[in-house]
């Protein structure tokens, strides 16, 4: 999960957000300005606090990076 590349993820970011969302699989804000979550550590992160999978960082969703990518994922089938 971590030191490959840092992952989007489809929550926007809102700093405050888990002090008062539901504890279980929150969704995240329905918008923000500050942009989109990315999780994970990137082989080019340089503070080793930042190499852990529950890392949690945001970017705007137009930038571009090297170590800036996603995973596909999809619900098992029934």
């Amino acid at each position: 999960m971590s030191g490959n590349v840092l992952e989007w993820v489809s929550d926007y970011y809102d700093g405050d957000y888990y002090n008062n969302s539901q504890i279980r699989n929150p969704k995240g804000p329905e918008q923000s300005n500050l942009g989109r979550v990315v999780r994970g550590g990137a082989y080019s992160s340089v503070e080793q606090s930042r190499l852990w999978a529950v890392y949690r960082d945001y970017f705007k969703p137009t930038i571009s990076r090297s170590d800036l990518g996603f995973r596909c994922a999809s619900d098992k089938a029934p």
